[in-house]
C-alpha cells in the first residue's frame, strides 16, 4: 500500500464522520441553552411562590434569549421541528430532575455558567 493510500485509509473515516460531529456540537450547544432557559424559568416560579420576585429581577429576559439561541441553533442545522419540540421536552425535564437537589451555591454556579454561555452566543 502506498503512503497515499494509508493516509486515505487513515482519514477516510476521520472525514466521513465530520458532519455527523459538526451536527453533534450544535445540537449540544443547544441543549446547554435549553437546560439554562428550564433554569431560569424555574428560578422564577420559585421565587414568585417564596415572595422574593425581586431576587430573580431580569432572569425572564436571559430565559427568552436562551431559548431564542436554541431555536437559532437547530433551525441552522436543519433539526426537524418536531424533533425539537421532545428535545425540549427532554432537557427541561432534566433540568427540573437536577436542580431538586441543587444547593444555593450550585445555583449560583449554575448562573455563572449559563451567563458565560449566553455571553459566548453572542459573539
Amino acid at each position: 500500500m502506498t503512503t497515499e493510500a494509508k493516509i486515505t485509509w487513515v482519514l477516510a473515516p476521520l472525514l466521513m464522520a465530520a458532519p455527523a460531529f459538526a451536527q453533534t456540537e450544535p445540537i449540544r450547544s443547544a441543549e446547554q441553552h435549553i437546560s439554562c432557559s428550564a433554569f431560569y424559568s424555574m428560578r422564577e416560579v420559585m421565587a414568585r411562590e417564596f415572595g422574593k420576585s425581586g431576587l430573580t429581577a431580569g432572569l425572564v429576559p436571559r430565559d427568552e434569549e436562551h431559548m431564542h439561541a436554541a431555536l437559532l441553533i437547530l433551525q441552522d442545522i436543519g433539526y426537524p421541528r418536531d424533533g425539537t419540540s421532545a428535545l425540549f421536552e427532554r432537557q427541561t425535564q432534566q433540568m427540573l430532575e437536577r436542580t431538586q437537589s441543587m444547593t444555593e451555591t450550585d445555583f449560583a454556579a449554575l448562573d455563572r455558567s449559563c451567563q458565560s454561555l449566553l455571553e459566548q452566543s453572542r459573539r
